[in-house]
């Protein structure tokens, strides 16, 4: 039997990095949707060179991952791919997904003279997952999510069924918003 895994409705590209003080105290001073403009689009002008940030995908040394927030408002959903049904549907924030649930990342060891930028394209949509082939029935307690916690969020970065991982390889998505916080 194969089965897909898709992951919906909320979730993004999540970059987090480090950055020097002195970068973080220049964009402090300017006014948060310069910041938004330069690292989107570098569109800002006179942005001194040592504190250029774009584009923001590349401010990612600590964590870079596109998947699904765990939230009550976005789903699991696994389907037999032979037959198109559904054979299980829950919820992101159900207990038995924070039991087999890992934190892939720890806090960032940074001195005085370095921050943390972290940046979101906030995007609405579905992500699907590698396929499972198995002789047996699908069981999702088999099911393992991996993940970054990044200020207080949890974002799936893949998943291991069986031990085997499974990668996102398909979705759509449309942009909602994209945030920036020092």
């Amino acid at each position: 039997m194969n089965y897909r895994i898709t992951l919906d409705k909320w979730g993004g590209e999540y970059c987090v990095g480090s950055i020097p003080r002195e970068t973080i105290d220049y964009w402090s001073e300017q006014d948060e949707d310069e910041l938004k403009e330069h690292l989107f689009a570098d569109s800002i002008p006179n942005v001194p060179e040592k504190h250029n940030l774009y584009p923001f995908h590349e401010q990612d040394s600590l964590i870079h991952t596109c998947g699904v927030e765990m939230s009550p408002y976005n789903r699991l959903t696994v389907s037999n791919v032979d037959t198109s049904e559904e054979v299980f549907e829950c919820n992101l924030d159900e207990d038995w997904i924070k039991d087999n649930g890992w934190i892939l990342n720890d806090q960032p060891d940074l001195d005085y003279a370095t921050g943390v930028i972290h940046t979101v394209s906030v995007e609405k949509g579905y992500w699907e997952y590698e396929v499972i082939t198995t002789d047996k029935v699908f069981d999702h307690n088999k099911l393992e999510f991996f993940m970054y916690a990044i200020d207080g969020l949890y974002v799936i970065h893949y998943m291991k069924y069986e031990g085997v991982e499974l990668g996102h390889i398909d979705g759509t998505t449309v942009g909602k918003e994209f945030q920036v916080w020092i």
